[in-house]
């Protein structure tokens, strides 16, 4: 949220009113082809994201690979002086946003056991409002140029992915001992009115 809700709520204004005649056209026509490529792109990410782990047995490639492609949008975000180039840099942003998701959301699956889920789930709503109060910040900060801003933002949703790019995850989350894992491979409903199901290779437990 952070490397996004910035960029589109105070600096795409911004810079579309910089190099446009009719700003509000613009960058109507810049978020909705946004938000086309974000569904297009956020089923690719998780088939590319999959492909990738069968490889190299790491998510780590699709973090790498989304920082990566957010930060060059940054760049040609800041240095574009045309609406081609403003949607471009939407564009190459919303593809490097599911590239970053699609290894998130593979990790959460397979790292958190199922008791932690609902903690976890706090806590990555936490973005929200952390998004919020840098837009605000950010908006404040009359000082400074929209490149620097933009740093700011990077700066800040790298350091937040570091701990996932540099660490070693501890091993993939086993279901609860107090539920058996079924023989059946695809559902199986258990005597406490529980059930598993196989989404391989993740385990999800459906209460």
């Amino acid at each position: 949220m952070l490397s996004y809700i910035p960029l589109f709520g105070l600096f795409l204004p911004v810079r579309v009113a910089q190099v446009s005649d009719m700003p509000l056209r613009h960058q109507s026509a810049i978020v909705l082809v946004g938000s086309i490529v974000a569904s297009l792109a956020g089923v690719f990410a998780g088939r590319l994201s999959d492909a990738v782990f069968a490889r190299t047995h790491s998510r780590k490639p699709m973090l790498w690979a989304g920082l990566a492609t957010i930060s060059g949008s940054y760049a040609l975000f800041t240095m574009t002086d045309s609406i081609a180039g403003l949607m471009l840099a939407v564009v190459v942003l919303q593809i490097g946003i599911n590239l970053v998701l699609a290894g998130l959301n593979a990790l959460f699956a397979t790292h958190v056991a199922a008791q932690d889920k609902a903690q976890l789930a706090s806590m990555v709503n936490l973005g929200l409002p952390i998004a919020n109060l840098g837009l605000a910040l950010l908006g404040g900060a009359d000082g400074a140029d929209m490149g620097l801003r933009l740093l700011a933002i990077g700066g800040l949703t790298t350091a937040l992915l570091l701990p996932l790019l540099l660490g070693r995850p501890s091993g993939a989350a086993q279901p609860s001992q107090a539920t058996p894992r079924p023989s059946h491979p695809i559902y199986h409903a258990t005597p406490d009115g529980r059930a598993w199901a196989a989404v391989s290779p993740v385990w999800l437990q459906v209460e």
